[in-house]
């Protein structure tokens, strides 16, 4: 097993360092496409895990609560990231990361040290959901952000489909899986980036149910947000009105003022790529029809 592990999402290098002791890898295979071992390298985020004993975070004032299993304390020039399930008596892990997001300690509680005969290996922690909420801080910096999209690439050119939980992202992929032409991205989560006035789609490793995560990008041509419907049709949205639905399905740190600001400013950028409503059937001849839309 390796001690140095590297996770690449969305052209951002990930180096998780277990200081010399073991690192199991990835079960999901999602992530295969992303990660691989080996020696050093250049790396944008430097993780460092340790077994040493949880920090105290008692003077930190809290800044986010999921509700659920994690929240967000800030303490000078450090976030906290603590994971605290509520069937655990103390958090599973603690990631102190700097505000730049270039580097970060996780703390590992026993849950993610497997004890086994000649020694300790820590199970990698750096996946769903700790590596996208620092993936969405680290880009809010970067002009990028995280949509809760399926995503596909014909022809050279990426379009995205976004949609929140139900309105039909693995139902729509499910279409296009297998015909001649389309690569899928993702049937969930797209990262956009902006580079020199331009906009690139990236496949990531958190797919939905069809289990899509691909580790490529394409420019940017198209975005449709979709919904179930009678009938294949897609009518044209102004920028303004694309502005309305791309915000509820786009990750934003609302609680940090200048994040929030930076993201806003690049969704806004983002309206000016051609949106349109797209009203889907679940049938055969959806991919003929987005074939025959794109080609025209």
């Amino acid at each position: 097993m390796p001690d140095l592990l590297k996770l690449e999402i969305a052209g951002v290098r990930i180096g998780i360092d277990a200081g010399g002791m073991d690192i199991i890898c990835h079960a999901d295979p999602a992530y295969r496409q992303f990660s691989e071992t080996g020696t050093d390298f250049p790396y944008d985020i430097r993780i460092t895990l340790t077994k040493d004993p949880l920090p105290d975070t008692r003077g930190s004032k809290k800044v986010f609560d999921s509700g659920e299993s994690w929240s967000l304390f800030s303490s000078g020039e450090d976030y906290f990231l603590i994971f605290k399930p509520p069937v655990f008596d103390e958090p599973y892990l603690i990631a102190r990361m700097d505000r730049d997001i270039s580097k970060a300690v996780i703390y590992c509680s026993r849950h993610l040290i497997s004890e086994k005969e000649g020694g300790s290996a820590f199970i990698n922690p750096v996946q769903y959901p700790l590596d996208q909420i620092m993936l969405m801080h680290y880009l809010a910096r970067r002009d990028g952000i995280i949509i809760h999209a399926a995503g596909l690439e014909i022809a050279g050119k990426a379009y995205i489909f976004p949609g929140k939980s139900g309105a039909g992202k693995s139902t729509l992929s499910r279409q296009f899986v297998g015909k001649e032409g389309f690569h899928l991205l993702s049937d969930d989560r797209i990262i956009v980036r902006k580079t020199d006035n331009s906009f690139a789609a990236y496949g990531t490793p958190w797919p939905g149910d069809e289990g899509i995560a691909s580790n490529m990008n394409f420019p940017l041509s198209g975005i449709f947000f979709i919904s179930h419907g009678d009938s294949n049709r897609i009518e044209p949205i102004r920028p303004q009105k694309a502005m309305e639905k791309l915000l509820p399905v786009t990750s934003i740190p609302w609680y940090e003022e200048g994040l929030m600001t930076n993201m806003l400013t690049l969704c806004e950028d983002l309206t000016n790529i051609p949106a349109y409503e797209f009203y889907f059937k679940p049938e055969t001849r959806t991919a003929d029809f987005f074939r025959e839309l794109v080609s025209g």
